[in-house]
């Protein structure tokens, strides 16, 4: 007689119908595939029951193959902002969330070192496919990663995507210095992209209905106190801009009327105050701007760079342009910071 799911201890491990007569079978071959590990040395299986079951995020499309491993090294501290590095300009377009993670930890490392925190808890990482009832060896790990974010926190694995099976280069967002490294870039981009939908396409520009820079500067920062937004898709916009005050649900609460002053104090401001800048679309992300500025992309914004201008900083390239205040929005479209200090 066979036992039921909730009794049958095999099912703790993922195992179906066809599952468990293939063990039968074959039982040594089907338990060492079962507890493959990625790295050389394999953890003892948990008891069953006990291990958090995981469905790890589809990666963002590109073509590409793509292994998913648990880094070598996992670092999930604060790391320096201009280290952070952008998947690419063609196959993922999540540069708000980029800039977004930059600019915290350029103006308040503490705060971003808090947002991710390892967790001792055996888990059972699982594919979407495998989670659809794809065959595929099951892999158990015992550290995870809590990621707090304004809407609520998030608990990943540590297991990410690689472009090669010896695990030296990572698919997604890394460190640029260290880029086989599960840092605390990599881990925050991956624990967001679970957060809105358990896909990397999801929080990038191709994802559906498109994460606004607003929506990603909030939950990642916890505040929006001011915008300066053109209201529309164009460096004539700046004509009606206005500076907007807002509230946990991202509404405007007031209105102040937008003067000069005002801007240059929000740009001035960014090197105590995450702050974040987006241009306009003009046919495709990489259409050059003017003094190297690309269309369709977000920026950190550094502040002033002594010399009378406001310096920039982008993830993909990591160049830093700059212009005058007075020409900021013959370039930009909108400019987000933190409230408070």
């Amino acid at each position: 007689m066979a036992l039921p799911p909730s009794l049958n201890p095999l099912t703790a491990y993922g195992f179906d119908a066809a599952g468990i007569a293939g063990l039968i079978q074959n039982p040594v071959s089907r338990l060492v595939g079962m507890f493959r590990q990625d790295a050389a040395t394999a953890a003892s299986p948990p008891s069953p029951g006990t291990a958090i079951l995981v469905t790890e995020p589809d990666a963002a499309s590109g073509g590409e193959t793509r292994f998913l491993r648990s880094p070598a090294k996992l670092s999930p501290g604060s790391m320096g902002w201009a280290d952070m590095q952008q998947f690419g300009p063609t196959s993922f377009l999540d540069c708000q969330v980029i800039s977004a993670a930059a600019a915290l930890a350029r103006a308040d490392p503490d705060a971003a070192g808090r947002m991710v925190t390892e967790v001792t808890a055996t888990y059972q990482s699982r594919t979407k496919q495998q989670a659809e009832g794809a065959r595929g060896d099951l892999y158990f790990g015992e550290t995870m990663l809590d990621v707090a974010f304004s809407r609520g926190t998030v608990r990943i694995s540590p297991r990410l995507y690689f472009r090669d099976q010896d695990r030296k280069q990572l698919v997604h967002a890394h460190d640029a210095a260290k880029p086989a490294d599960g840092t605390w870039i990599a881990l925050v981009e991956k624990a967001y992209a679970v957060e809105w939908g358990n896909e990397y396409d999801a929080i990038s520009d191709r994802g559906p209905g498109s994460l606004s820079t607003r929506r990603v500067c909030f939950d990642l920062w916890g505040s929006i106190d001011e915008m300066v937004d053109g209201g529309g898709n164009g460096p004539l916009a700046s004509r009606v801009i206005v500076a907007l005050s807002l509230n946990a649900d991202l509404d405007p609460r007031e209105n102040k009327t937008f003067t000069t002053a005002l801007l240059t104090s929000f740009l001035t401001a960014a090197r105590q105050r995450p702050t974040v800048a987006t241009t306009p679309y003009f046919g495709s992300n990489a259409d050059p701007l003017t003094n190297n500025f690309i269309g369709g992309h977000t920026y950190v914004v550094l502040g002033d760079d002594g010399s009378g201008n406001i310096e920039f900083w982008e993830p993909m390239r990591h160049m830093q342009p700059s212009l005058p205040v007075a020409e900021f929005f013959t370039v930009f479209d909108a400019l987000y910071r933190r409230a408070g200090g």
